[in-house]
């Protein structure tokens, strides 16, 4: 009995499900009644287990089936060794029929491939026929030019389809630029890209939505596609004196016909790949019923017109490009081999012609603030402003712009304050840095009450605290806040937890301001999700961390203010204005009570490192991480702890600080990691030199928190003391995006005077790190 793995699953996810979704079987049937279905490598996996049976023919192999995908960059027809059977064709993406139905073609590699009626004397089986590997004709790809003209929608969806038109000129006359050309002055379509037989262009970002199929509303098919047109005709005429066009639907173009564009079907295959890897579209076949189906790949104006019918309640347009004798066998399999290619990791990430600058600008500026924009360009955007050491915000932002002035005045350049490519490569490859600043912050300064009346009443909210904080995949800066009212005091009216609000402060110096209210309402900073606070329940953020496209938050469950029952996490893939639970739920005893009050950070190797404590300021840290891809999954925490005379991860977790004076008791901390340096913020609510908040600079989050240096930037006082550096009721603190560390550090403190029920705000700090 074969089991279905169908899934490019990693080794860990074989270590933690698969293998033991195997072994569970044989438990059952026996391991030798056991065969799998998965890819090439989990072949070798299930071997080096021995969770499968193996074949009775004396062959060596096992009961092991594998697809002709997955294959981690091997050419297509790659076989494992240990396979006894080859699911070598495969339905969308090599179109076999039989009798007008799509099947998949399998090849039995041995004579016992597990069937029941196994013959005692060995079968010869036939040789197994591979398809030759497609080799692309420039495996450096190809150059696409910028061409700008033809109209556009502002804004994109969702990627799900490429689409292939053509431009129904006559083949090999026209150019792409004369078509293009002729949109622009007609302003009656546009596609993406146009390839002709020598060239690529683009004339739409695919940050935009272009005028490729019927224009409707902002919801039409435009919305959710990118579009590449052929320069010629899918009729079988390939020129013509008269017009209109001879060419109709029910003649058209030829396989072989198409065949004879073989640049030109090359340069289509490396466009599907470069936009596949770009939006993760992928590169399969989606015919008329795929359409129909709402399936994601490539497919054409043809099947869509048709598609539509189920897509979308009815015929929409009548074209008929590209038809079904085109050659998607060949021109997929192609771009699937350029999509294998490793990109040069410090090639300029925009298209041609392109810069990051800002929202207002062109449709050649990008500013990463759209929301719609690829994670290729954030990423780059990151990277360049990490290597100047200024804020990685990954936004066009004040301080990018600064940059690169001062780049291109200290080069000669022409100075616009964008980043192009030759700016890119200047700081990436030539390694061109900011001048050493010469202002140096020397002492904690309090910057400015960052909620309360006239910061943040116009959204609800006079009376707030806490205010755990990340930068949003679209590149705001979102804060969490708890137990919110709408005027100044605690226990007034309108009570909600948590609530958020967006910044888009790009001079955290000036004070951080507030734009916008997260959630349904713009205006008015509603609760994030319903509940009721009966016998005064609250569900209080801990922290929030941004993962890709998702925003997850930890919060924690509380029947009275330190009473917490439990913690949940919760995750936003809208930037922060809906929000759904997760399904992660974690007991408030959990490790003896230390994982109730978390902080998270991911790095870069796919780790997402937590520090926790009580919410009772009684109890040490402990640190546990999770993959990024598991952050949901409570029984994917691994601890950090001390065990067998040294300290692992695996084994349970134990306090890696504790029982030290000024270093007993926590309360909110906040973990960021900023430039390069791990930075990890608490209230020290220790009973000894305690009463402050504590800044820790670490190289890892493993280290040694007993030894690593220590400051305190801000310490507790009496009401009617307080000072720059000096703040009564303190707790809370947060580090504010866009903070650095050798410009000083941006903090927002909570402050609650419990006896009066105000102050109860959050406050905007600067501090040094030193």
């Amino acid at each position: 009995m074969f089991f279905s793995i169908d899934d490019d699953l990693s080794l860990a996810e074989w270590n933690n499900m698969a293998a033991h979704y195997l072994r569970g079987a044989a438990s059952v049937l026996g391991k030798q009644r056991v065969g799998a279905y998965c890819k090439y490598l989990a072949c070798d996996w299930a071997v080096e287990d021995d969770v499968v049976g193996t074949c009775r023919d004396g062959s060596g192999k096992r009961f092991l089936w594998q697809p002709n995908t997955w294959l981690g960059g091997r050419p297509l027809g790659t076989i494992s060794e240990h396979a006894c059977l080859f699911q070598r064709l495969i339905h969308p993406r090599d179109n076999i029929k039989v009798a007008g139905i799509n099947v998949d073609v399998n090849d039995t590699l041995t004579a016992d491939f597990g069937q029941w009626q196994y013959a005692a004397q060995p079968v010869t089986p036939d040789p197994v026929v591979v398809p030759d590997p497609i080799s692309v004709r420039e495996p450096d790809g190809y150059d696409i030019a910028w061409h700008a003209g033809p109209g556009s929608r502002s804004g994109h969806g969702p990627y799900k389809r490429i689409y292939l038109h053509t431009t129904e000129n006559q083949d090999w006359i026209s150019r792409a630029e004369n078509v293009a050309d002729g949109q622009a002055a007609r302003r009656d379509g546009s596609y993406h890209y146009i390839v002709d037989d020598s060239r690529i262009i683009q004339t739409v970002s695919t940050k935009n939505a272009s005028w490729s199929v019927p224009v409707r509303d902002v919801n039409d098919e435009n919305q959710v596609s990118v579009h590449i047109a052929l320069v010629g005709t899918s009729g079988a005429i390939p020129r013509w004196t008269t017009n209109p066009s001879p060419n109709v639907e029910s003649n058209p173009k030829k396989r072989s016909v198409w065949l004879e564009h073989d640049k030109m079907l090359d340069m289509v295959a490396f466009t599907i790949a470069t936009v596949s890897k770009e939006h993760h579209i992928p590169i399969e076949r989606v015919d008329i019923a795929g359409v129909g189906n709402d399936m994601h790949g490539v497919s054409s104006h043809n099947n869509y017109t048709y598609g539509s019918v189920k897509l979308r309640g009815f015929k929409d347009g009548t074209h008929w490009d590209v038809p079904d004798t085109f050659p998607y066998d060949v021109v997929l399999a192609a771009a699937k081999q350029y999509a294998a290619i490793p990109d040069d990791p410090d090639r300029f990430p925009l298209p041609n012609g392109h810069y990051w600058g800002p929202l207002s600008g062109p449709q050649e500026s990008w500013s990463n603030r759209f929301g719609n924009e690829p994670q290729a360009s954030k990423d780059g955007l990151r990277r360049w402003q990490s290597a100047l050491g200024i804020a990685p915000t990954s936004v066009y932002d004040d301080a990018t712009r600064d940059a690169a002035t001062a780049m291109q005045q200290a080069k000669g350049w022409p100075v616009t304050g964008h980043v192009y490519a030759g700016e890119w490569y200047g700081v990436i490859k030539d390694g061109w840095r900011l001048p050493a600043p010469t202002a140096v912050l020397t002492g904690t300064r309090k910057i400015t009450n960052a909620t309360g009346p006239g910061h943040t009443d116009q959204f609800g909210m006079a009376a707030t605290d806490l205010g755990v904080m990340t930068r949003t995949p679209s590149g705001r800066i979102l804060a969490v806040f708890g137990d919110t009212f709408r005027d100044p005091i605690v226990g007034g009216d309108d009570w909600r937890s948590p609530v958020g609000l967006y910044s888009d402060t790009t001079n955290l110096d000036n004070g951080i301001v507030w734009h916008e209210a997260a959630g349904a309402d713009p205006n008015y900073a509603r609760q994030l999700w319903p509940y009721d606070h009966v016998g005064g329940t609250t569900a209080l953020p801990s922290d929030v961390i941004t993962i890709g496209q998702d925003i997850y938050l930890h919060v924690m469950i509380n029947e009275g203010l330190g009473n917490v029952v439990r913690t949940e996490i919760w995750t936003s893939s809208d930037n922060g204005k809906s929000w759904r639970p997760t399904g992660a739920q974690f007991d408030a005893g959990l490790h003896n009570g230390f994982a109730q009050l978390w902080t998270w950070e991911r790095d870069t190797d796919g780790w997402v490192y937590v520090f926790s404590t009580g919410f009772q300021r009684d109890k040490g840290i402990i640190l546990r991480r999770v993959r990024q891809d598991r952050i949901t999954d409570p029984g994917a925490y691994i601890g950090w702890g001390w065990r067998d005379g040294r300290w692992n991860w695996g084994n349970p977790p134990t306090p890696v600080l504790e029982s030290q004076p000024s270093a007993e008791k926590f309360g909110e901390m906040c973990l960021r990691k900023i430039q390069n340096k791990w930075v990890l913020v608490n209230f020290d609510a220790s009973t000894t030199g305690g009463y402050d908040i504590d800044l820790r600079l670490l190289d890892t989050p493993t280290d040694n928190l007993y030894v690593v240096p220590k400051t305190t930037p801000i310490r507790g006082s009496a009401w009617g003391e307080e000072g720059n550096d000096r703040v009564a009721q303190l707790y809370g603190p947060c580090i504010i995006p866009g903070s650095t560390l050798d410009a000083g550090l941006h903090l927002l403190v909570s402050q609650w005077k419990t006896t009066d029920g105000w102050p109860y705000r959050a406050m905007h700090f600067k501090v040094p790190v030193r």
